[in-house]
């Protein structure tokens, strides 16, 4: 397979929070982020590709502040968890 990615990826092993367009919350790992979007290691069941979830980064400040929530996409599906895009306004 070619590489067909336009931004770097970091790769990187943080918490991230999930959730759903039924509200339904989880915490999975992350795999890589770039600019445009992230990769998360999550089980199924997976969200569909085309739904939106909202993302946030948990645990990771180094203090008692939370990370704002993003939303993203989900592209595509893989043995292992899910690719997403972020959505920019």
């Amino acid at each position: 397979m070619s590489e067909q990615r336009k931004t770097p990826r970091t790769d990187i092993c943080i918490n991230i929070q999930i959730t759903d367009s039924n509200g339904i919350r989880r915490t999975v790992k992350s795999h890589d982020v770039s600019n445009t979007g992230l990769f998360l290691s999550v089980d199924a069941p997976l969200p569909p590709i085309g739904s939106l979830i909202d993302v946030q980064v948990k645990g990771a400040l180094g203090d008692d502040s939370e990370a704002p929530i993003n939303q993203a996409r989900v592209i595509r599906h893989t043995d292992t968890g899910i690719g997403l895009h972020f959505i920019f306004d």
